[in-house]
């Protein structure tokens, strides 16, 4: 039982030899983790730029309405200051 979890935890018994100019914690990935990993990020960025769009339009979105409504209030003389 303990060999299997064993087996399970350190990544079934593929290694890989780490490049000639690694320090002595790094530990290299295999090429199918590299590939799963790397599909991951893109996927991740893909989305945060996707966020990013959205909030940048949306923020555009309200700074036009609130430019029409103080000119909506200009016309209607609310901002005017009251003089005495």
């Amino acid at each position: 039982m303990f060999s299997a979890l064993k087996r399970l935890t350190t990544g079934g018994g593929t290694k890989v030899e780490a490049p000639l100019g690694a320090g002595a914690g790094v530990t290299p990935m295999a090429s199918s983790l590299q590939k799963k990993f790397s599909r991951g990020v893109h996927y991740n960025s893909e989305i945060f730029l996707f966020l990013c769009c959205f909030v940048f339009f949306y923020v555009l979105f309200l700074i036009i309405i609130i430019e029409k409504i103080f000119k909506l209030k200009d016309k209607k003389g609310l901002n005017q200051k009251i003089m005495y």
